[in-house]
């Protein structure tokens, strides 16, 4: 059978002769040659779809890293600024609060000083307050 198959397949290089003649070997060159380029082709786009995709999964890593220090820095500014907006407000009631207790402080020594001048006057306050005729505010 050995002996079968080695003359079939003489047998199948004289019809490649016949049909193709000489030019087998230049086509058998060209596809060899055809297929180095592909696979080479091949080889290259490989690995450039490889290098594009780890640049895309490093873009996607960046981003989101820029994106959770980004969400803490702002937690952290909005944090910042509650604080400051509340030492602020509560600054703003105490001053008030100085404001009214100054305001009160000035009203009673107006009235002191007023009752000490109807004193040394020789009127008495009392008196005074008692016709209506002035009106004193004490809180």
């Amino acid at each position: 059978m050995g002996e079968k198959s080695s003359q079939n397949l003489n047998n199948i290089d004289q019809i490649k002769n016949i049909i193709f003649g000489d030019n087998i070997k230049i086509y058998d060159r060209k596809f060899s040659e055809l297929d180095k380029t592909l696979n080479k082709m091949t080889s290259e786009f490989t690995e450039r779809f490889d290098s594009i995709d780890k640049r895309i999964m490093d873009l996607e890593n960046l981003v989101q890293n820029e994106n959770k220090k980004l969400t803490e820095s702002l937690k952290q500014t909005k944090s910042n600024l509650e604080k400051t907006l509340e030492t602020a407000r509560r600054k703003i009631e105490n001053e008030i609060k100085e404001l009214r207790e100054d305001k009160a402080d000035k009203t009673i020594l107006a009235n002191q000083l007023i009752e000490l001048a109807m004193t040394l006057k020789g009127e008495d306050l009392l008196q005074e307050l008692n016709s209506g005729n002035k009106k004193f505010d004490v809180e």
